[in-house]
């Protein structure tokens, strides 16, 4: 990794995040993303620029509103930080065009995971957003198009056949058809074989961290979690890690196999 890159873009990446908590706070909210300025959740007061620095005015705040003194999620600091990492290691790695094509569909990705967090739901004007990202990146060649196009047709049909199945087995929809929507967009992303992987390795972690909190809060049968987050997190591993190893999942499977 160049350091060099990756720190003015990292720095240019919190802005960016602070951004993306105003799309997080606001779009299910249905208020506009831009306008009315930056205000605080709890007071409604006017949040002035240099009271507005990335994480540094959380730190010298103290993590406190500087009008009303309530606490200010940690949400914001973690998306700022996320957003400066995603920035810093895209541009750090990729020439300029993929690194811009995967620093926004990254960053849309973290916004639906949020939302999904917090509300349950996933807009699905973003998800129309991503998959105009998608779209473009195969115009531009950055996406080779079969594989965006068996992927997407690939990803919802595994999905709506696991949640097909998990409704006929527990009579509850497992997953929300937001998480199918999102499906189709990963699928077009990584392609066919990968949003396999993908939903395996998604429902991993959600029936992990379901059994961890199952021991410390007590045993639910209807408890839910939100999907999406787990399936983004698995999508963004899956693509660093091929990254790093130059070494595809298909090509994994197949030297298991031999």
């Amino acid at each position: 990794m160049d350091w060099v890159i990756f720190t003015p873009f990292f720095l240019f990446g919190t802005i960016s995040g602070s951004f993306l908590n105003v799309m997080i706070y606001r779009i299910p909210e249905e208020i506009s993303i831009v306008s009315p300025r930056s205000f605080c959740p709890h007071c409604k007061s006017d949040i002035p620029f240099y009271r507005n620095i990335p994480l540094i005015t959380f730190l010298f705040q103290g993590g406190k509103c500087s009008m009303c003194q309530k606490n200010i999620s940690l949400q914001y600091p973690t998306v700022e930080f996320l957003s400066g990492i995603i920035w810093g290691w895209s541009f750090s790695s990729f020439t300029f065009g993929p690194a811009l094509f995967i620093t926004i569909l990254s960053s849309v990705f973290l916004v639906v995971s949020w939302i999904d967090m917090n509300q349950m739901i996933i807009p699905l004007n973003l998800i129309v957003i991503a998959g105009v990202v998608v779209v473009v990146g195969v115009a531009l060649e950055i996406l080779p198009w079969q594989k965006s196009i068996y992927g997407s047709i690939v990803g919802p049909i595994s999905f709506g056949f696991v949640l097909g199945i998990t409704y006929l087995i527990s009579k509850r929809q497992a997953m929300g058809y937001g998480d199918i929507q999102l499906s189709a967009v990963l699928g077009a992303w990584q392609g066919p074989l990968n949003i396999l992987f993908i939903l395996f390795f998604a429902s991993f972690l959600s029936l992990l961290v379901w059994v961890i909190i199952s021991i410390l809060f007590g045993f639910d049968r209807d408890r839910a979690l939100p999907f999406a987050p787990f399936l983004v997190v698995s999508a963004v591993t899956i693509f660093v890690t091929e990254f790093y190893i130059d070494f595809s999942i298909f090509e994994l499977f197949r030297w298991i196999g031999n």
